[in-house]
Order: structure tokens, then sequence, then C-alpha cells
């Protein structure tokens, strides 16, 4: 058996090193691009959940609509805007996050 390694082997070697590295950064990268709008859901969740039912229906929702909308936000067009708080912050906007 033979120690000595040709130089094809180690071209093959590399090449499926590189095919296994970009199989996980891709994944990888499809994990954290998930986990940051599983984030903003939560956030937009809990925009809406402070709202008073009149503050609810001044922006044209129920309570009991709350998880629908934030869960489906996908579904809109792109050039829709997102749900907006009474107050008139977008939802989307990390800024408008209740601090306190």
């Amino acid at each position: 058996m033979s120690t000595t390694y040709g130089a094809t082997g180690l071209g093959q070697t590399a090449a499926a090193t590189r095919l296994v590295a970009s199989f996980f950064k891709r994944h990888w990268d499809a994990f954290q691009e998930r986990r940051k709008q599983r984030r903003k859901r939560q956030r937009e969740r809990a925009e809406l959940c402070r709202l008073n039912d009149w503050e609810l229906m001044d922006i044209g929702m129920t309570r009991g609509e709350i998880e629908y909308i934030v869960s489906n936000r996908h579904a809109r067009t792109h050039h829709s805007p997102g749900p907006t708080s009474a107050l008139g912050r977008s939802l989307e906007d990390p800024s408008s996050e209740c601090k306190g």
C-alpha cells in the first residue's frame, strides 16, 4: 500500500472539502435567516399584543387576528406596507420596539 498521494488525489480532497463547506455554509445561512425572521415576528407579535382593543380596532384588526397577521407576513406583496401600531410606528422597524 502506497502512502504517497498524487496531485489528483489532493485535488479531489480539496474539491470535496469545498463542496462540504459550501453545503454547511448554505444551510447555516438559511438557519440564520429563519432565526432572524422568527425574531422579527416575535417583535411584531409583542407590539400588537401591547395594544388595547381600541387601538387594534383603529388599525382595522382584532386581538384574535394578531397571530394570523404575524404568521402570514410572507403573503403580503412586496409593495404593501406592513402593520403599524396605533401610534403610527411601523412594526417592521426594530427602532419601534417598546423600551421598558
